[in-house]
């Protein structure tokens, strides 16, 4: 054994016989000990998940729903069955969120427990992200995530997130454009911006009038239409002038209109849910850079630094900029300088803005010590974590010598210009790689990398389950095969697209800070992946999965409390089109290949893409199994159909009672049939009852009237309460279903075709294509990336200021009609009565969280 060096170790034990023999065993090499691992954090996701929903809306029903929903999706099961680092990542992540939603709800309260919170808690939370961060880099993407959600709870913290969001936008935006370049010789670029630039006019004037000038929710919806319906054409028109891709890369519009819609949206939410601002953030707004870049400056002048120098300078800049600033919005009428608005100025009938937080969550409260102690903590910690994760990787307890080579550094301070070796490094006497060029190499390994794979997709396809990777496939003797497939559970994951939805217009609707760090951390944590323009997996959707599904919880507890008209019908139908997603899918798969782009694979033409005419085989044992299984569904359908009708007012009125036992009536098919699967599947006839050629478009068809007769039943359904428990059952039944798919169970394979044919793009064949140009240099000190900054902050601009405008509107309407109603009676009573009705017909959803607005 050689602990100094265990790149060469062994890790054998020697065992010697009385009689001489010998025998080597091996005690390192065991499945148990690398996979207890990830298994121990499966269930830390799992605990913290419940723990999360329980302190961000205090309702037990959503942490048993989240709690139960890990339990049961294939992800979560397969991710912590093997020995990959996104289990630790996420688990550190979750346990991180944690952390700082209890710290993150009180913060804007001044009292002690709060503060004592925040000083103990930041560096505790910023050691946990060093830890994830150490585990991968997606935990970068946290990170930001914390920041963002701290700075939205104040006004400084706001403007200074919308800015960052611009420049954001307008540089890593012109990286992604600017990396891959077009076919040369194709598609019409003038004609394309013209268009596309037509389009862009026709969404930004829609959606002005839509929020300034639409009044009922009709008019909404019928502004939004004749928007939406000439923009998408013109869109559409403007693609017919996209050039050619080059080997399959092309510049990422796409990343580049989703930063820009993103900053939008935060400018807009902003202007119409704003925070007042606090006079301890005008002072750190302005006095802040001026002392940071005395600091930095006095600091160049002691140690003759012109870099710090010119950061002193650039300080003390931008603090005069940001004090004009303040002035120009003060005498506009907008920002910390603002004057209280004229008694016949329609904005004086605004409600005014909400307090500014009093805690640490106010920035510049502590004269900016507060400010200065959560940096250190998100931002400086964490690296420091992540450099003292590798101390080992260095061995600081091995002197180099000329056995071992050169040997690995943490850091050179000083580099021999003739020989190019360390000479001052730490730990002393090694001249090898050093840490920071082993993280440069890193990045260049993933920025660089061009490579095709069966199991890849892009970002957009991971929440529609489109594509799980495949971490087996084995054949085994006598026609059998095996398959683990590191997918989600497809009920709970087509669902939470609606969910996730009806989260995001509720985090607006009701101030919800719950669901407010759910949509964040939820699109931060996938949205970031489409930069990315290498080869991706739907695995790197696993850190994002925890707040898909808790918001599918929240969604699913809100139905089960009893929901508002509006989220009953979008639950409904939100559960039909889950229902169809699968034959619809199958019926256009054509589309789907061109939009995946098959045709550039090896493997156009197959049964994926191409002619699809095949053997169709089925077995006595399969035939059996689909008899149970539709007669299963008949069943359940035919007792919801009856449970229904007996839950009608003129029922309940006539019998003076509900049924009580309707829980036992749709679990008794249930436990029945999965009964009768199970012993089909290992004991049922083998034997073959027909085998005819027939095209997956006639199966898709057939399966399709089946499908629609369920998604009738649930946009009929009219008890929320059987509903969700309806989502419930399926979630639970679909992962048994699956469950040999995902636990390399040795099935006939007949069967495991089944299970890769249940979505045209689980087949092999369906190969979604791969960037494979080389990525283009692209500079960050010219001028393209901040001019396109400056479009984005305009853009910005005028999302606000249409928001701002919405919101002075709604005041003055209702004003004028609080006046009528109380100066006045008949009539205009009757005119108050009814705008009210119509305000409550088109306002937010009822129900709460548990969480202050």
């Amino acid at each position: 054994m050689t602990p100094q060096l265990p790149n060469t170790d062994r890790e054998e034990l020697l065992a010697f016989a009385p009689d001489g023999q010998m025998a080597a065993v091996d005690i390192g090499q065991f499945a148990f000990a690398w996979r207890i691992v990830g298994v121990l954090f499966g269930a830390l996701m799992a605990v913290c998940l419940y723990l999360l929903a329980r302190l961000l809306f205090r309702r037990r029903s959503i942490g048993l729903l989240v709690a139960f929903f890990s339990c049961v999706d294939g992800m979560f099961f397969v991710q912590s069955r093997i020995a990959m680092n996104d289990t630790y990542v996420g688990g550190f992540l979750l346990l991180a969120y944690l952390l700082f939603a209890y710290m993150w709800l009180g913060g804007d309260k001044a009292g002690r427990r709060q503060w004592l919170a925040f000083w103990l808690g930041m560096p505790v939370l910023g050691l946990v992200l060093g830890l994830a961060l150490a585990s991968k880099w997606v935990a970068m993407y946290a990170i930001a995530s914390i920041g963002i959600l701290i700075l939205v709870r104040s006004a400084l913290g706001r403007v200074v997130t919308i800015l960052g969001m611009a420049a954001g936008t307008g540089t890593l935006g012109w990286m992604a454009i600017s990396e891959m370049k077009p076919l040369p010789g194709t598609g019409d670029l003038p004609s394309m911006a013209v268009i596309g630039g037509l389009a862009l006019g026709i969404a930004l004037a829609g959606a002005y009038c839509t929020i300034t000038r639409a009044r009922t929710t009709p008019d909404k919806v019928l502004f939004a239409a004749a928007t939406a319906i000439p923009t998408v054409i013109l869109l559409g028109l403007a693609m017919l002038y996209y050039p050619a891709a080059d080997q399959n890369g092309s510049p990422n519009y796409t990343f580049f209109l989703i930063m820009l819609a993103a900053t939008a949206i935060a400018a807009a939410a902003n202007a119409y849910h704003p925070i007042a601002w606090s006079k301890q953030e005008t002072l750190f707004a302005v006095w802040a850079p001026i002392v940071a870049g005395s600091l930095a400056g006095g600091a160049g002048l002691a140690l003759r630094s012109g870099t710090l120098e010119r950061i002193g300078i650039a300080g003390a800049a931008l603090g005069v900029l940001v004090a004009v600033a303040f002035w120009i919005g003060g005498m506009w009428g907008f920002g910390p300088l603002a004057p209280p608005p004229a008694s016949d100025d329609p904005s004086s009938f605004v409600d005014p803005p909400a307090a500014a937080p009093q805690g640490w969550l106010r920035l510049g409260s502590g004269f900016g010590l507060p400010a200065a102690w959560m940096a250190g903590c998100l931002l400086v910690l964490p690296v420091v974590v992540y450099i003292a994760m590798y101390i080992p990787w260095s061995m600081p307890w091995q002197p180099q010598t000329a056995d071992t080579g050169s040997l690995p550094a943490i850091v050179c301070l000083n580099t021999d210009p003739d020989t190019g070796l360390c000479t001052n490094a730490w730990p002393p006497g090694h001249t090898g790689q050093t840490l920071a060029q082993l993280t440069i190499n890193m990045y260049n390994y993933h920025n660089d990398l061009r490579a095709t794979h069966a199991a890849s997709s892009p970002w957009w396809a991971w929440p529609m389950d489109l594509k799980p990777v495949w971490f087996e496939s084995i054949g085994y003797g006598q026609d059998t095969g095996s398959m683990i497939y590191d997918g989600g559970n497809p009920v709970l994951w087509w669902l939470a697209i609606t969910a996730m939805a009806f989260v995001c217009w509720q985090a607006f609707k009701r101030r919800s800070l719950g669901l407010g760090l759910i949509a964040i951390a939820f699109f931060w944590q996938w949205l970031s992946w489409a930069r990315i323009d290498r080869a991706s997996f739907q695995y790197h959707f696993y850190t994002a999965l925890p707040f898909f599904l808790l918001g599918l919880a929240y969604f699913v507890a809100e139905l089960w409390h009893g929901p508002s008209r509006r989220t009953w019908l979008l639950a409904r139908f939100g559960a039909a089109a889950m229902l169809l997603f699968p034959p619809v899918l199958w019926l256009a798969k054509y589309p789907m290949c061109g939009l995946a782009r098959v045709n550039t694979g090896d493997y156009w033409g197959n049964t994926a893409c191409g002619p699809t005419v095949g053997d169709f085989r089925v077995e006595w044992r399969i035939f059996l199994i689909a008899v149970v299984l539709v007669a299963a569904l008949a069943v359940l359908a035919i007792t919801l159909i009856r449970l229904e009708r007996r839950a009608t007012e003129e029922d309940r009125a006539t019998e003076g009672h509900e049924d009580r036992s309707w829980i036992l009536q749709l679990l008794l098919p249930v436990v029945l049939a999965g009964a009768l699967l199970l012993w089909l599947g290992q004991n049922g006839p083998r034997d073959l009852m027909f085998e005819v050629p027939l095209p997956s478009e006639l199966v898709a068809l057939a399966l399709l009237g089946l499908f629609m007769l369920m998604a009738l039943v649930a946009v009929t359904a009219r008890d929320p309460r059987r509903f969700a428990l309806g989502i419930c059952a399926s979630g639970g039944l679909a992962f048994l279903v699956l469950y040999p798919n995902l636990s390399a169970l040795p099935m006939p394979n007949n069967i495991v075709s089944v299970y890769n044919g249940l979505l045209p793009t689980w087949l092999y064949g369906f190969q979604f294509s791969v960037n494979l140009q080389p990525a283009a240099s692209v500079s960050l000190l010219d001028s393209s990336p901040w001019l396109l900054a400056l479009g984005v902050l305009c853009v910005a601009v005028v999302a606000g200021y249409a928001a701002w405008g919405r919101r002075v509107i709604n005041g003055y309407r209702r004003h004028r009609l609080l006046t009528a109603g109380g100066r006045a009676d008949g009539d205009e009573g009757k005119g108050l009565d009814a705008a009210a009705g119509e305000t409550e017909a088109s306002g937010s959803e009822t129900g709460t969280d548990g969480t202050p607005a």
